[in-house]
């Protein structure tokens, strides 16, 4: 009797052994690949924010541009614009790039910075003095603050959102 208890033993014994081993490693590399999933999502919403921002900002700038080109209502609308140009398709495909990889907060305060940037450029062809260019300006800067402390926010959450963690 001594002698099958000894062999079950000596078969079953790095048996288990590989079996544990084999589920420790399975363990560790989930967890590795985990880790890596969430600063890649990480990495590529901080790269769409930072070009957003930048072609917002370049969009404000070229706006801003005391030679900068106004359109006429045949274009847009009833109302005549303050042309952006490449600034604007820039911000457009910026914009896009955060409504896919973004969070919701930073969507929405995105959108807001849009919206802002296109009542300054409505602003700059259409207002008599300087005092409505001011208020979209400002409004301008209060959208962006908003969206950069809404990006960061998603970006310091990166890992709490990743498809792995939830």
């Amino acid at each position: 009797m001594t002698d099958i208890i000894s062999l079950v033993l000596n078969f079953l014994g790095p048996l288990v052994g590989v079996l544990i081993g084999g589920a420790i490693a399975l363990r560790t590399q989930s967890s590795a690949f985990a880790g890596e999933t969430s600063l890649r999502i990480r990495a590529e919403k901080r790269e769409a924010y930072l070009r957003f921002v930048a072609a917002a900002r370049s969009w404000q700038a070229t706006v801003l541009n005391p030679e900068v080109n106004i359109r006429g209502p045949a274009v847009y609308g009833n109302r005549k614009y303050a042309d952006a140009g490449l600034a604007y398709a820039e911000s457009i495909r910026a914009l896009t790039e955060v409504r896919l990889v973004g969070g919701q907060p930073a969507i929405d305060e995105a959108w807001r910075w849009d919206n802002a940037l296109r009542t300054l450029s409505d602003a700059i062809a259409n207002s008599e003095d300087s005092a409505g260019a001011e208020k979209a300006v400002e409004a301008c800067q209060d959208a962006e603050a908003a969206f950069i402390a809404a990006a960061r926010y998603d970006l310091d959450n990166a890992f709490d959102n990743s498809p792995r963690r939830r």
